[in-house]
C-alpha cells in the first residue's frame, strides 16, 4: 500500500502552530488523506527534503526578518517543491510591483512611491496628483501593519521606519461601503471570493480582522472574477505556469474594479470553515505530484 502523500504548511516563530485557517487546512487536508506537518520556515532542524510539496502558509513574521527569509526560499526550494516559488515571493513581498502592474494597463489603485515619508518627498511624490485624502503603507508589510490615512497637506504623524520605503494611494470611499473584494484563485482559475468591511463607527479604515474587520462571502461577480485573473497572469509574467494559490484584492474606483494588492506569499484564503472550498488546493495540490 502506498504512503499517503505529505505536504508541509510552513508558518512563522510568532505562530509556531500556524494561525487558525493554517491549522483548518491541515485538517482538511488529512481528511483527504495527506500527511500534514506545520514547521516553522526559520527552524533549522527541518529537514525539507522530507516532503515533497511545501506550502508558505503563515509566515509573518517575515518583514522583521526579510532577507533571511528570502534566502531561506531560495535555499528550500532545491530539495522541496516550494509554493510558492522563490521568485514569485521575491517580487511579491516589495508591494512595488503595482507600479510595474499599472505600467502594463493593469487597472491598479493609482500608488505612487516614496523613499521616506518626510514633508518634501510626499511633496515631490505627490506633484500633479489631486488627491486630498491620502493612504501610506510601508512598501513591505503585512496585514495593515503601518498603514496610515493622513491629509495630503499638513503636519505628518510619526511612522515607523520602512526601509523600501512607502506606497502612497488616494484613499478610495469605496472601501466604506462596498467593501474590499477578495478573490481566491488556484492554478490560475478562481475559486470563491469575499467582501471585506471595516468597522463601522469607528474610523477605522482597515478591513483586516486585526483591526476589527469582517469578512463574509461575495457572490459571484464575472467582472471582478476576471480583472483579478488578468491581474495575476499580468504579475506573473508570459510564458510562466500560474502560481499554485494567489488572492488578488480589489476596490472599486471611478465605477470599475482596481487592484488593491495581490497576494502569493502568504495570504489569507478565506476557507472561511467551508471544507469545500479546499478542494480545488487539494487537486491542485495532487497534479503536482503526478
Amino acid at each position: 500500500m502506498a504512503p499517503p502523500p505529505r505536504v508541509r504548511l510552513v508558518t512563522g516563530a510568532d505562530l509556531p502552530h500556524g494561525d487558525d485557517e493554517t491549522r483548518f487546512l491541515a485538517d482538511a487536508l488529512r481528511r483527504r488523506g495527506w500527511e500534514v506537518d506545520v514547521v516553522v520556515w526559520s527552524d533549522p532542524g527541518v529537514d525539507w527534503a522530507a516532503a515533497p510539496l511545501t506550502l508558505l502558509r503563515s509566515t509573518w513574521d517575515y518583514p522583521a526578518r526579510l532577507r533571511d527569509f528570502l534566502a531561506w526560499t531560495r535555499a528550500a526550494a532545491p530539495a522541496t517543491a516550494l509554493h510558492n516559488p522563490p521568485e514569485l515571493v521575491a517580487r511579491n513581498v516589495d508591494k512595488r510591483y503595482l507600479l510595474e502592474l499599472a505600467a502594463a494597463g493593469i487597472d491598479v489603485v493609482p500608488t505612487r512611491w516614496a523613499p521616506s515619508l518626510d514633508a518634501a518627498a510626499v511633496g515631490w511624490t505627490l506633484r500633479g496628483a489631486p488627491w486630498d485624502d491620502l493612504v501610506v503603507k510601508p512598501a513591505v508589510g503585512v496585514d495593515g501593519v503601518g498603514v496610515t490615512r493622513l491629509p495630503a497637506t499638513g503636519p505628518l504623524p510619526p511612522v515607523p521606519p520602512s526601509p523600501e520605503g512607502w506606497l502612497i494611494q488616494p484613499f478610495l470611499p469605496s472601501v466604506a461601503g462596498e467593501g474590499e473584494r477578495s478573490v481566491v484563485l488556484f492554478d490560475g482559475r478562481v475559486s470563491h471570493a469575499v467582501s471585506k468591511h471595516p468597522p463601522e463607527g469607528t474610523g477605522e479604515f482597515r478591513v483586516q480582522e486585526r483591526w476589527g474587520g469582517r469578512t463574509v462571502p461575495a457572490l459571484p461577480d464575472p467582472t471582478a472574477d476576471a480583472a483579478a485573473a488578468r491581474a495575476l497572469a499580468a504579475f506573473a509574467g508570459p510564458d510562466v505556469p500560474p502560481p499554485l494559490y494567489a488572492r488578488v484584492d480589489l476596490l472599486r474606483h471611478n465605477g470599475a474594479w482596481c487592484v488593491a494588492e495581490i497576494e502569493v506569499v502568504e495570504p489569507s484564503l478565506y476557507f472561511l470553515g467551508d471544507d469545500t472550498r479546499v478542494r480545488p488546493l487539494d487537486a491542485a495540490l495532487r497534479a503536482r505530484l503526478s
